[in-house]
């Protein structure tokens, strides 16, 4: 996707539906998200715990690809890759709350409080090969957790996948999350990827805004952790 000037510049397909686990995933997006999707691969996913959702793979994969959506999006939106992917990568999401089949949990309230859920849940994930992979706001969540799964010891993983966003410190702050319905809908009509049925529906455009609204804020008013904090992908020679 091209990117913006605003903060996330990305909330591209919002997950408002409640209780549908298969997500809305659009056609914009990472490489591929388009593919096939209802494969018996990726038709349901496996509930790991609130935070995980699994869309392929299992005790056999090699190497585990644990995805990071954009802004307004679900894990839902990672679906169609299960019929992309090798048998031996196990494709994870993370699911937000606040969207899918967590639509009624309350969404974090900052990016520390967002990345210190994860770093929670993830450890008795981490006893094989990882990497991350995130899709602008994504993108910056995939920054933050894996240098804080750093700083508390865990494995790191071993390549930081990232689309759709400027590089820490550079991407723009913006204030996209401060407009009103209006203009933030003219927004998301610019970006793309959100039908024009849901923002023409009053109900729907609502839970959309809600939700999207609350991801740009997170995005636009967390500081980049310092590019002085390191964090180093193993080698794999």
């Amino acid at each position: 996707m091209t990117r913006r000037s605003a903060a996330d510049g990305a909330a591209k397909t919002p997950s408002a539906r409640p209780n549908d686990p298969s997500g809305s995933s659009g056609s914009n997006g990472p490489s591929g998200s388009s593919g096939p999707s209802g494969t018996h691969r990726g038709r349901a996913p496996h509930v790991l715990n609130p935070w995980i959702r699994r869309w392929s793979g299992g005790g056999d994969a090699r190497i585990r690809l644990i995805c990071l959506p954009h802004a307004g999006g679900g894990a839902g939106f990672y679906r169609p890759w299960a019929a992309l992917l090798p048998d031996e990568v196990e494709l994870l999401a993370v699911q937000y709350p606040g969207r899918e089949d967590r639509f009624d949990d309350p969404p974090t309230d900052s990016m520390d409080e967002l990345v210190t859920a994860l770093a929670d849940v993830l450890p008795p994930l981490l006893g094989r090969p990882y990497a991350l992979f995130g899709h602008s706001m994504g993108s910056a969540v995939a920054w933050e957790l894996a240098h804080e799964l750093a700083a508390r010891g865990a494995p790191p993983p071993r390549r930081l996948f990232v689309s759709g966003r400027a590089a820490p410190g550079t991407a723009a702050s913006g204030t996209v999350h401060r407009r009103g319905d209006e203009e933030l809908c003219a927004a998301l009509r610019r970006m793309g990827g959100t039908s024009a049925d849901v923002l023409d529906d009053p109900e729907l455009r609502s839970m959309v805004l809600d939700v999207v609204r609350n991801d740009f804020r997170l995005v636009e008013t967390h500081p980049a952790r310092p590019s002085g904090r390191h964090w180093t992908a193993p080698s794999t020679s």
